[in-house]
């Protein structure tokens, strides 16, 4: 071999370590799969890691199961409009939370397309194969195992979009939480509920229901499981409001006549810009729940010719309704265009996914003695009452 053929390998195998180290040295990217039913998605969830998974098909749940996450997991289930269901029948017996959140875990639920929609529902307090378990959360922390674990706190949740349905296990002695900790058993060691979430919403619509319990506590909508006799959790979790200051936390379910609840965080304001909030009345038999909606502003430009400009509130992931319907008189509302009179179209029928601003067309109303025409993007719907006049077309000879 000679000096230059030496030299040669030399720089090739100078340049392949470099190359090497350098692909070793590129980030890892967070995977992303689009799945269709129950199996697919529960493996890509519990895939660990970062991840994001993408709902490409209405999903029923396979009877008795559920899916979590491990410590350390951060996955995105974008429901992509489409509906996920894991209510396990609501009389499954099993320490589970329908979706597994534990401390140390995020998830973030979102729904980029629109009318997606979720239903989570936490295992009831009983015995499995001879062993006492609490009842878990809808989201968030398992049961307690009677000799095996004391009941599971939650993680981190984000919600940005998705209407969320969550209810917490029943249990006999103690319920789950709708959104947070499971809940406790009468074992001694195992009384205590799981701690609250550390939850932030910015989308979606978010109705909670806390398990309920006969004879202890029931679980909070959103935060401590319930705990079967002593004290309740050692945090209840927090509960934050993008872009609504301080006092954004949801209140702790009040349960029916005889019932404890276990506690929950702060109440939230309910004249928060942007946000509306209602408390659902408590039932008989368990603890209240709570719902969240964000609402959104839309100002419309009436495009009648005088530059008059409305504003109206939407909910989320609502179409435009009767009481915000843009009105004007002697024409009937058919749609716009969004951001300017050049933008992009908007239909009535339009899920509102973000605030924004809207130019509206017309069609005249034939009480007006107009033909049907319409008042475009343009600005050609002129002032109020005029209609669009019909051209003969002249044949050429």
């Amino acid at each position: 071999m000679t000096d230059r053929q030496r030299s040669l390998n030399v720089l090739l195998a100078i340049v392949s370590l470099a190359a090497a180290t350098f692909v070793g040295a590129l980030p890892a990217h967070a995977a992303s799969s689009t799945v269709t039913n129950w199996s697919d998605l529960k493996a890509a969830f519990q895939a660990g890691g970062t991840n994001t998974v993408i709902l490409g098909a209405d999903i029923p749940q396979v009877s008795s199961d559920h899916m979590s996450l491990a410590v350390g997991d951060n996955v995105t289930l974008d429901l992509a409009g489409h509906h996920l269901d894991i209510s396990n029948g609501g009389n499954l017996v099993a320490p589970w939370a329908a979706i597994g959140v534990p401390p140390g875990a995020t998830l973030t639920i979102t729904d980029t397309i629109g009318g997606g929609s979720m239903v989570a529902s936490g295992g009831n307090e009983g015995i499995v194969s001879g062993v006492g378990v609490g009842a878990g959360a809808g989201i968030g922390g398992n049961g307690a195992v009677n000799g095996t674990s004391a009941a599971q706190g939650c993680g981190t949740v984000n919600i940005q979009g998705g209407r969320i349905y969550a209810t917490g296990g029943i249990g006999t002695d103690a319920g789950g939480a709708a959104v947070g900790g499971g809940g406790g058993t009468a074992a001694a060691g195992y009384h205590t509920g799981g701690s609250g979430c550390t939850i932030v919403m910015t989308d979606g619509i978010f109705n909670t229901s806390g398990g309920y319990s006969p004879t202890g506590a029931g679980g909070a909508p959103i935060g401590c499981g319930g705990t079967a006799s002593g004290s309740s959790c050692s945090s209840v979790g927090t509960m934050s409001l993008a872009g609504t200051g301080p006092t954004t936390t949801f209140p702790s379910g009040t349960a029916g006549t005889g019932y404890a609840a276990a506690p929950g965080p702060t109440p939230v304001s309910t004249t928060a810009t942007g946000y509306s909030y209602t408390a659902i009345p408590a039932a008989a038999s368990g603890a209240s729940g709570n719902q969240l909606s964000i609402t959104y502003s839309l100002t419309v430009n009436i495009n009648d010719g005088f530059g008059n400009v409305t504003s109206t509130q939407v909910t989320y992931s609502s179409a435009l309704g009767p009481s915000n319907v843009p009105s004007r008189a002697g024409y009937t509302f058919i749609g716009g265009t969004i951001g300017s009179s050049s933008g992009p179209a908007f239909n009535p029928q339009t899920l509102i996914l973000t605030p924004m601003d809207l130019w509206a067309n017309w069609q005249v109303n034939s009480s007006s003695g107009g033909s049907g025409g319409s008042g475009g993007s343009s600005g050609s719907g002129g002032s109020s009452g005029s209609a669009v006049k019909r051209v003969k077309r002249v044949k050429r000879i």
